[in-house]
């Protein structure tokens, strides 16, 4: 039996070439958003964009799917605000908890975030869970798909 398409659980509109993403929220920013809350204009998919690895101008991105009712519910209740500090976090921490991180990572283009290239993972490979702060961001991510 073939291998499964690792991008196959990504929505039509992610596509090398295209720009399909309405920033919802960003997480972590540097020069452009690191970690977002991201929507496809065309289907309305949500999907969480963590950056794991940079070259340059481009982002190399684990990509997870969100449910749409949590992304509105957190979103929503962002908007309310809170005098507590850490609210926010919080409700950023369950809104994302337990998402299933696919099998590819997606390049980026960090002016205007349009889709580079998608990265199929090796099979067995691990990504890691770490935020892109933690990680040495060295390009070397970007040797899976060249």
């Amino acid at each position: 039996m073939p291998p499964s398409d690792p991008t196959a659980s990504l929505c039509a509109h992610i596509v090398p070439g295209a720009a399909p993403f309405a920033i919802e929220l960003v997480l972590d920013d540097a020069g452009g958003p690191t970690d977002a809350v991201v929507r496809c204009r065309h289907c309305g998919e949500h999907w969480l964009l963590e950056m794991l690895d940079w070259r340059s101008r481009e982002r190399l991105m684990r990509v997870s799917p969100l449910n749409a009712a949590r992304v509105t519910a957190l979103l929503a209740n962002l908007e309310r605000g809170s005098c507590d500090s850490g609210r926010a976090a919080a409700e950023v921490a369950s809104a994302t908890a337990g998402v299933k991180t696919l099998s590819c990572l997606l390049g980026l283009d960090a002016r205007d975030l349009s889709i580079t290239r998608l990265v199929a993972i090796p099979g067995g490979q691990a990504l890691p869970r770490a935020g892109w702060r933690s990680l040495p961001c060295d390009g070397h991510w970007f040797d899976l798909g060249d």
